[in-house]
């Protein structure tokens, strides 16, 4: 045990040149006050977090899992999650992060099929059974609530050193389980610990942990760092509840995705919440210009990744913001592709493997090009979003258009909370907007898009629920056309 004598004196720094979990949480976690979890109802000390550690990794050893076993954790953010991930950490599994909702397991784990999953899904007994699985009646499991499941068809056989399976948002493509190793990891952490907070500072998160940007560039510096942290955690996210209770504690640092932060903007106080920020990254989508000109005046960063990439490609300067600003490279290579103007990156950032919905397993090697499949532009080394490569299209004047550009700049233009642009099937260019404007309003609407943009051949206003977000606050496009064009023509 000399080792983790050693390693309660190492820093931050020092340990992920390591690379070794149990150094890390043992040199942060046993006897510990910090870090401190606190979330709507618990509160759990580092120590804790320790004994609950232990139990999961007991529970882990009676189940007989071996290094690089798959093991799926489908559990909500509570001590049950903290114990049951961070044992996985330490006895060296591939841990897949599943996202904890009703009814969503079986879809979920489907491509992935780990050998045993922890859930606490009270429905999923008969859905499990038709893709695989068993459940197993164990006395041992830490938490009484949980359910316990082994997979009594083939099971995954991962042998590529895969730390953790994350779930891709989709914006890459379709949706698909990453592979993301120790090194990978570690070298996130390492290249982007300018971003961490400070030592034993109190974090605000929002972000889902497992997910990329939530689990590697928001939990891991926390825990690192041995912050306070304040969770919010709920089964239905409320804005002004969250504000509340994280503005119940002296939050100073924080991340999430831009229209998290649109949103705080707009509430009493929220400006100047975010002012008082030390730190924290702003990533997940693109920057709207509205939105970049009050974040000049914090101390937060852009950010800008993909699952795929473990998940940092790029990062900005505190208070450095701009329309669709992306940061500088941070921890890889980049370039455009000459043909399609799409972002490639390469590196140790860079995931091992991907699973698609069909269970295909690809591999990937770190001298590999890979591509965003997000359009940019590059001014000296600063990048900057333009739109996906798959959502331009061509109009009647053969110009292609990339909507998130004109979308910006039409929300900005006329005060409104989004816009939607694209080509219907029989190519006219048709712009959606909320409609929640008085008649006067509409018409001056009318009058100054056409103005300013007369290739638009149609215009509708329609209710939110026409358009489809996604959780980021994005529009999902190719949802969102299917919804307009079958409202169109009911």
């Amino acid at each position: 045990m000399d080792i983790f004598h050693h390693a309660k004196s190492k820093t931050t720094e020092e340990l992920l040149q390591k690379e070794n979990w149990k150094e890390i949480l043992y040199s942060i976690l046993p006897e510990s006050a910090n870090p401190l979890f606190v979330f709507p109802n618990e509160m759990i000390p580092g120590a804790s977090i320790w004994s609950y550690l232990k139990l999961w990794k007991e529970f882990y050893r009676e189940l007989n899992l071996s290094s690089g076993e798959v093991l799926g954790i489908h559990l909500p953010t509570n001590s049950s999650f903290l114990g049951s991930f961070l044992a996985g950490l330490w006895e060296d599994l591939s841990v897949a992060c599943i996202p904890f909702g009703k009814g969503s397991l079986d879809s979920s784990i489907d491509s992935l099929r780990p050998k045993w999953i922890v859930t606490l899904d009270e429905d999923s007994n008969e859905s499990m059974k038709r893709i695989g699985y068993e459940r197993v009646l164990n006395s041992s499991l830490p938490d009484s609530r949980a359910h316990l499941f082994r997979r009594i068809e083939s099971s995954r056989d991962i042998s590529d050193n895969v730390r953790l399976f994350l779930k891709s948002s989709g914006t890459s493509g379709a949706q698909k389980w990453v592979g993301l190793s120790d090194s990978t990891i570690f070298h996130n952490l390492r290249t982007h610990n300018v971003a961490f907070p400070k030592e034993g500072s109190t974090v605000g998160s929002v972000l889902p942990w497992t997910h990329s940007f939530g689990l590697i560039l928001d939990f891991f510096p926390s825990l690192l760092r041995s912050s306070t942290v304040i969770k919010y955690a709920s089964s239905s996210f409320d804005l002004e509840d969250c504000f509340e209770f994280l503005n119940s504690f002296p939050i100073r640092h924080l991340s999430g995705v831009p229209s998290f932060f649109s949103r705080i903007l707009n509430l009493p106080g929220g400006c100047e919440f975010l002012e008082s920020l030390e730190s924290g990254i702003v990533g997940g989508a693109p920057i709207s210009s509205s939105l970049a000109k009050h974040l000049r005046n914090t101390k937060l960063r852009v950010g800008y990744g993909q699952t795929e990439a473990g998940p940092g490609i790029t990062l900005g300067e505190p208070g450095d913001f701009d329309f669709g600003y992306l940061g500088k490279p941070v921890g890889c290579e980049v370039k455009i592709d000459s043909e399609s103007g799409s972002l490639l990156f390469r590196g140790k950032n860079a995931s091992s493997l991907e699973i698609d919905s069909s269970g295909c397993v690809n591999y990937f090697f770190p001298e590999e090009w890979r591509d965003t499949r997000d359009v940019v532009r590059k001014e000296s080394d600063r990048y900057y979003f333009i739109g996906r490569s798959t959502d331009h299209f061509k109009l009647q004047n053969g110009k292609f258009l990339y909507p998130f550009p004109i979308e910006s700049s039409i929300t900005e233009l006329l005060d409104l909370p989004w816009a939607f642009v694209f080509q219907s099937q029989d190519l006219n260019t048709i712009c959606i907007l909320p409609d929640d404007s008085s008649p006067e309003r509409k018409d001056k609407i009318r009058s100054e898009l056409w103005e300013r943009y007369p290739w638009i051949e149609e215009l509708f206003f329609a209710t939110k629920d026409i358009v489809s977000f996604s959780a980021k606050g994005e529009i999902l496009r190719s949802i969102s056309k299917s919804n307009v064009e079958r409202w169109l023509h009911s």
